[in-house]
């Protein structure tokens, strides 16, 4: 049954919307825009101008009440190299499903690309890294929605090595996520970051132009500046994609075009531990015939977590499934042993009713 699930009809309106404006990532981008979420199902724009950093998450409160977990996902412990981009490689649906023939083989599957990297070497048990959209001025009312769902490739086929845990949150979410340095080297955190208004003598006015094109940080030529190379002086992939400065959009932490700049936090959380959650779909396990992923460390699986079971944050407002705003995915690794650099690809990240 799965299998005719992955192409269903409503996949092609997905196609359409992630790929306008996302071929290759030398797009060029114009004024921010707010995503719309594609109804039955809402289906995640995977268009890497709809995302940005996401700000500090917070565990559930079900899972504070079951664990003496006492980390803290603070702005100084998320890891210095956080990207995301439309993956280089094409991806294939036969990656997401082997058995297709013909022509529909090497058709394009719609997928985002994340690079998280602890520049210190390690990846220590508070470092995280994670992006953000918002998908509503108002709230998008996902209460008829049963699970949410979601592909994703760890590059790790054998299960016994895979590690970490992605989670994903919805509802009302901080868009508190870029913090530019002051003048003591200290992270400017609690403060609406916005690029119109943001020449010396000038306020915001509601009308960004090129000039104020200079980015979040105020540094036209510093670290923020927009780059589409995959290398630039020995660093990959794509280390300025995400730069806001002379990228043609403006650039704004309101993120869901509300104009106002969100701080509380009253949403639900799931999390995917990505060695034990059972996946609906595990493509090098379910499938014959796939030496030649495993030899390419394509591990492509599909999630459908039942949000009957998903956990509560609610820091200054109360979630409400009848109005989400924003979404956030992110990665973190409790366990000792981790590698510095994680890459993970994200596709057909929806929330749907009855799947059947």
């Amino acid at each position: 049954m799965f299998k005719r699930e992955l192409w269903a009809p409503h996949l092609l309106l997905l196609t359409a919307i992630t790929l306008f404006g996302v071929l290759g990532c030398s797009d060029d981008e114009s004024k921010i825009t707010t995503p719309v979420v594609v109804d039955d199902p809402w289906a995640m724009s995977l268009a890497r101008t709809d995302w940005f950093w996401a700000s500090p998450p917070f565990f559930g409160s079900e899972y504070l009440a079951n664990n003496a977990d006492l980390r803290s996902f603070d702005p100084e412990d998320r890891v210095g190299a956080v990207r995301w981009f439309i993956p280089r490689e094409r991806t294939l649906r036969r990656y997401l499903d082997p058995d297709l023939t013909g022509q529909d083989r090497d058709e394009t599957q719609a997928s985002m690309s994340l690079f998280f990297r602890a520049d210190d070497g390690t990846w220590d048990a508070e470092d995280w890294g994670g992006i953000m959209q918002g998908i509503s001025r108002v709230g998008e009312d996902l209460s008829s929605a049963q699970f949410v769902e979601i592909w994703l490739n760890d590059s790790q086929p054998d299960s016994s090595l895979r590690r970490g845990k992605l989670h994903i949150d919805f509802g009302f979410i901080s868009e508190d996520g870029f913090w530019p340095k002051d003048h003591t080297g200290q992270f400017v955190v609690g403060e609406w970051e916005r690029e119109d208004g943001i020449l010396p003598g000038q306020d915001p006015d509601g009308v960004w132009t090129q000039d104020e094109d200079i980015g979040l940080d105020g540094n036209e030529f510093g670290p923020q500046r927009y780059a589409p190379d995959f290398e630039l002086g020995g660093d990959t992939p794509f280390p300025r994609i995400n730069g806001t400065a002379r990228n043609n959009r403006e650039d704004n932490e309101d993120i869901n075009g509300d104009a106002s700049f969100n701080q509380d936090n009253g949403y639900f959380t799931v999390t995917i531990d990505l060695k034990e959650t059972e996946a609906l779909v595990d493509v090098v396990y379910d499938y014959g015939d796939v030496g030649d992923l495993v030899s390419e460390n394509i591990a492509w699986r599909k999630y459908r977590v039942p949000l009957a079971s998903v956990d509560e944050v609610s820091l200054g407002v109360v979630p409400n499934l009848g109005r989400v705003t924003h979404v956030r995915i992110w990665y973190e690794d409790p366990e000792p042993g981790g590698r510095a650099t994680k890459e993970l690809q994200v596709s057909e990240f929806k929330f749907v009713g009855d799947p059947n």
